[in-house]
């Protein structure tokens, strides 16, 4: 009975007509939802962000984008909860801009764009918010079908959109005049550090396919966030499909909680980089781990990720702290890497030396507050320069017995080589101090139980 189970539900992925309408990554970079992994006001940073609406509509690029709807949610480092929320309203091939940073002791999130936000911005001052460093999620609720909401929209009539929603027809029904979103947003962030002279680019994250449906609300409700996918399985006992490819294969399931079809998505055994430390170039290098989904109580697998971690040179030698998998206590693996403090955002901080381990440090470049706990005194030193694996444990299971190995991760690498000033031809002094983000590389991991 169990094999019949099994290959009914391998039947109905096979030739489910939703099969084409699964949330997954788009690796071109356009989506129905947008993941920053992280910001950052600390230290003396600031960051600059940027979403547009330029996408093909159904993948033709002669299609113009939708006029859209789009919530913007800025997230803790911490726990993931929500600081701050908008509602922008984008034209076709628009291009929203914000920047967070400190102002006279404060984080300040300001835009000195003329598109229109709700509630209006005082002058460019969005939201002053609790917390230096997190991430944003940003979901496109719908995009414009009539003619009159699309030119208030393309003309930033922003007084019109207001009135939408205090006394017009989104008072009463947010979805009116609104069809479902389009997939036709990408972002990018950049952070930059004035005084350092340094800006590391980072593309969001795009989720195709996410939605089906209108999902416009108000400021300040909790809908729509990444639990909020949604397609024509979603509110049957089909359930919520995802779409994961791996080795040439794309693998479609199904999921009763949307989530876990979101998490499916972002599940990764292995994250894979480089990182560089050498004295000689004065250079720093950290890891931004970041966690889309940890602030959702119910996904799976649990918060509590144990992390491999290896290191070698260039050559491949010297191998440290190989991934492993932790028993309990008090049979602690004793090669595993505990994160942080199993936070939202997390990082992995390169080159400390052996003094430092246990100690509350500050991350050279994001400014993030984490422990050093690597190298141990029976360890060789992190070399000048090398490859590093994040190997994490768990698994999220589908009901067709597929296990998706690891946790929903999104990573990068920081790399920050200074050499103060140079002097030009004419005797002039200026920076000449240079920083790179690279996205690691992702293992993934799908296996039948």
């Amino acid at each position: 009975m169990k094999n019949m189970v099994h290959i009914l539900l391998l039947t109905l992925i096979a030739f489910h007509p939703n099969q084409s309408a699964a949330v997954s990554i788009n690796e071109e970079g356009y989506g129905q939802a947008l993941i920053f992994p992280f910001f950052s006001a600390a230290e003396g940073n600031s960051s600059l962000i940027t979403i547009a609406n330029d996408g093909p509509v159904e993948q033709s690029l002669f299609d113009l984008a939708a006029h859209s709807a789009i919530k913007v949610r800025l997230l803790g480092s911490v726990d993931g909860a929500e600081f701050a929320s908008f509602n922008v309203y984008l034209g076709r091939h628009d291009t929203w801009v914000a920047a967070i940073y400190k102002s006279e002791g404060e984080t300040i999130v300001s835009t000195p764009d003329a598109s229109c936000v709700f509630p209006a911005p005082d002058g460019e001052f969005l939201s002053a918010i609790s917390e230096e460093i997190g991430s944003i999620e940003v979901i496109q609720m719908g995009s414009a079908s009539n003619q009159d909401l699309a030119d208030e929209i393309n003309d930033n009539d922003c007084a019109g959109i207001e009135a939408r929603w205090t006394d017009g027809p989104w008072s009463e029904n947010p979805a009116a005049d609104l069809d479902p979103p389009a997939g036709s947003l990408r972002g990018s962030l950049t952070l930059i550090h004035v005084e350092k002279g340094t800006a590391y680019s980072v593309s969001a994250l795009a989720l195709a396919e996410f939605s089906d449906i209108v999902h416009h609300t108000n400021v300040g409700a909790e809908f729509p966030n990444l639990s909020s996918a949604h397609d024509e399985g979603t509110d049957t006992s089909l359930g919520t499909t995802s779409t994961v490819c791996t080795g040439g294969e794309c693998i479609d399931d199904y999921w009763p909680d949307p989530l876990d079809a979101v998490a499916a998505a972002l599940t990764v055994r292995e994250l894979r980089g480089t990182f560089v430390v050498d004295d000689a170039l004065a250079a720093e290098s950290e890891w931004i781990i970041s966690y889309p989904t940890r602030r959702y109580s119910n996904v799976s697998p649990s918060p509590n990720y144990w992390v491999g971690l290896l290191l070698q040179d260039r050559e491949g030698d010297g191998a440290m702290r190989q991934p492993c998998v932790p028993g309990p206590p008090p049979n602690i693996c004793d090669s595993s890497y505990v994160l942080g403090h199993q936070s939202a955002i997390e990082v992995v901080s390169f080159g400390r030396d052996i003094e430092d381990v246990n100690q509350p440090a500050i991350s050279a470049i994001l400014g993030m507050p984490f422990v050093v706990d690597f190298p141990r005194d029976n360890q060789a030193p992190v070399p000048p320069s090398g490859i590093a694996r994040l190997g994490f444990e768990g698994a999220l299971t589908s009901d067709s017995g597929k296990a998706y190995q690891g946790a929903p991760v999104l990573g990068f690498e920081l790399q920050e080589y200074t050499n103060a000033f140079l002097e030009t031809e004419a005797g002039n002094s200026q920076r000449a101090n240079y920083g790179t983000a690279i996205p690691l590389s992702k293992i993934v991991v799908v296996e039948d139980l």
